[in-house]
C-alpha cells in the first residue's frame, strides 16, 4: 500500500496504518517479489520455504522505548540569544523503485481489537516540507528553551537571521490503528519514531558550524486520539529537536553573535565628505547622476549593490554581500575598479569599501527629511544578474519597523537577490537608505515586503564623520545663486 505524503500537509496525513496484536512476516519469493503475510509462507511442492523469511514488528516496541527525552540546556544568559531562521525541513528516505521501503503498518479496529495489518510503504523517495506546521512545533521546542527561531511560509533574507537551520528526516517508522472517521477528523492509535539530520549554517560567512543527528519517538498505543498518527509525528520530531538543544556544542553556537546586542563595533572615527541635500530637486531630473553613484560589488559568491558616498572612493552596501572578503570588484559605469573592505559591522549589516583611483563621479546628496508613511521611494541596484545593473523601481514607504532594537524602513518597491546594499532616495532625489532585506516564496518570487536600512544609522554603525570639502559645497552654491537670481526676477 502506498503512503500519500501531501508536501504542505506533511506524514501525517498519511492514511496511515498500525499496529496489530498480529503477527505479519516478510518474504521474497523465487522470483524476487517482496510478499507480507499474517502466516509464514507456504512451502514449495519441493519442500522448500522462500528465502528471507522474517517476522515484522508491527508495534516496533523496541525502537519507539529505546530513544530517551534528553534535558534540553536552556539558554539563560542576560543577552538575547543568537536569532535562527529554520530554512528547510524534508523527508529524504532512500528510494525505493521496487516500492518494498516498509516504514510501518497500519490497522483498522474491529471491536476494539487492531488486527489485519497492512504495511506502509514509501515510495516516494524525497520530499520537501518547509511549508507545513511540523516548523512550528519545533520553533517552540526551541522558545520553551529561551533561544530564538523564526520560520514560517516564506523566507526573510534578513541579517537578523544570520544562522540557518536545516532538517532532514532519514529515517521514518509510523504504526496506526484506526478507529472511526468523524467529519474531518480520524481518531487513531499512533506510534512513530523519526531519525533527523540536522544543520547549522553561518549566512554571513557560509560555513557549517554544526552537524547532528538526533532522533524522536512517541507511544501513544494507550487510546484512539482524534488525528493521532499526526500528533504522533509532530511529537516525535519535536522530541528531536528537544535531544538537539540538548548538546553542548549546538547550543553553544546560540550565543549572541559578534556585535549583537551593543550599539556598534568599535571604529575609529573616519572622516569621510558627504553632502547633505536641501530638497530642491527631484528624482527625475537627477537620475542620470544618480545612476552614476549605484554601483555592482562583485565577490567570489556572487555580487550585490552599492552607494558612492564620496569622491575619495568609498563605497557603502551591506555586510553580507561582501561576507568575510578582504578584497571585491567594484563596477562602477562598466569599469570593474579593485576595492578594499575597510569596515564591517555584520549586526547592522552594513559595510564600507574603499575604492582607489575612483573614476570622476557627482556627490550623493543625503536627504535630511522625515519620512512619512506613503512617501514615494525609488530603489537603484543590480537585481539578479549583472547584466542588470542600474535597474530602477519605484514603491512607498510602507512603515518603521523595529526588530532586535535596530530601525528598519518597509517598502514595497521590488526588491530582489542582488539589490542588497543599494541605495534608495526619496522623491527629491536624495539618499535615505540602502536595501537590506527582501521576503521571498520558496520558489524566490519576491513578495513586495522588503527592509530598508535607513543611511544615517548606516553612517552611525561605521561611525562615520562628516569632513569638510569645499569641492563638494559648488553644487550646493549653485542652487543657492541660482535662488538669487531667481528672486531678482520676482522683484522686477
Amino acid at each position: 500500500m502506498k503512503c500519500l505524503f501531501k508536501p504542505l500537509i506533511i506524514i501525517v496525513s498519511i492514511a496511515v496504518p498500525v499496529l496489530s496484536v498480529a503477527e505479519v512476516y516478510r518474504w521474497v519469493d523465487d522470483k524476487g517479489v517482496t510478499h507480507f503475510g499474517d502466516k509464514p509462507p507456504a512451502k514449495t511442492k519441493s519442500g522448500a520455504s522462500p528465502s528471507a523469511v522474517a517476522k515484522v514488528n508491527l508495534r516496533g516496541d523496541k525502537i519507539f522505548n529505546q530513544v530517551k527525552q534528553k534535558t534540553p540546556l536552556k539558554y539563560q544568559a542576560k543577552d538575547k540569544a543568537a536569532l535562527v531562521l529554520f530554512k528547510e525541513l524534508q523527508v529524504k528516505l532512500k528510494k525505493s523503485n521496487r516500492k518494498d521501503l516498509h516504514i510501518g503498518t497500519r490497522t483498522q479496529s474491529n471491536r476494539g481489537s487492531c488486527g489485519n495489518p497492512q504495511p506502509i510503504m514509501w515510495d516516494q523517495g524525497f520530499i520537501d516540507v518547509s511549508e507545513s506546521s511540523l516548523m512550528s512545533d519545533v520553533i517552540v521546542a526551541f522558545k520553551e528553551e529561551n533561544y530564538r527561531m523564526i520560520t514560517g511560509k516564506l523566507m526573510s533574507v534578513s541579517n537578523s537571521s544570520r544562522l540557518t537551520l536545516n532538517a532532514t528526516i532519514s529515517k521514518l517508522r509510523i504504526d496506526v490503528c484506526n478507529s472511526y472517521n468523524q467529519g474531518t477528523s480520524s481518531y487513531q492509535k499512533a506510534a512513530a519514531y523519526v531519525k533527523v539530520s540536522w544543520r547549522l549554517v553561518d549566512r554571513l560567512s557560509r560555513k557549517v558550524l554544526h552537524n547532528n543527528i538526533t532522533e524522536g519517538a512517541v507511544n501513544e498505543f494507550d487510546r484512539f486520539r482524534r488525528n493521532g498518527a499526526e500528533k504522533a509525528i509532530f511529537r516525535a520530531i519535536t522530541m528531536a529537536a528537544r535531544n538537539l538543544l540538548a548538546d553542548e556544542n549546538f547550543v553553544d553556537h546560540l550565543t549572541p553573535l559578534p556585535g549583537q546586542n551593543v550599539p556598534a563595533q568599535t571604529f575609529a572615527r573616519l572622516d569621510v565628505a558627504l553632502r547633505y541635500g536641501n530638497a530642491k530637486s527631484t528624482f527625475k531630473s537627477e537620475i542620470e547622476k544618480l545612476k552614476s553613484v549605484a554601483v555592482t560589488v562583485r565577490t567570489v559568491n556572487g555580487h550585490g549593490s552599492g552607494v558612492i558616498l564620496d569622491k575619495a572612493g568609498y563605497v557603502l552596501t551591506n555586510a553580507h554581500v561582501v561576507g568575510e572578503s578582504s578584497d571585491v570588484i567594484v563596477l562602477i559605469n562598466n569599469q570593474a575598479l579593485p576595492g578594499k573592505v575597510i569596515r564591517r559591522e555584520p549586526y547592522r549589516d552594513v559595510a564600507l569599501i574603499e575604492v582607489k583611483n575612483l573614476p570622476a563621479v557627482k556627490s550623493v546628496a543625503i536627504s535630511k527629511a522625515k519620512l512619512t508613511e506613503g512617501d514615494t521611494i525609488y530603489v537603484i541596484g543590480t537585481p539578479l544578474d549583472e547584466s542588470l545593473s542600474n535597474t530602477v523601481t519605484k514603491g512607498v514607504f510602507s512603515a518603521f519597523r523595529k526588530h532586535d532594537g535596530l530601525i528598519y524602513y518597509q517598502t514595497d518597491a521590488a526588491i530582489n537577490p542582488g539589490n542588497s546594499g543599494g541605495p534608495v532616495f526619496d522623491d527629491k532625489g536624495e539618499l535615505i537608505a540602502i536595501s537590506v532585506a527582501g521576503v521571498f516564496t520558496r520558489d524566490g518570487a519576491s513578495l513586495n515586503v522588503n527592509y530598508l536600512v535607513p543611511i544615517e544609522d548606516a553612517i552611525k554603525k561605521l561611525n562615520i564623520t562628516e569632513a569638510r570639502d569645499m569641492s563638494h559645497l559648488f553644487d550646493v552654491s549653485d542652487d543657492i545663486e541660482k535662488s538669487k537670481v531667481e528672486g531678482k526676477n520676482k522683484t522686477k
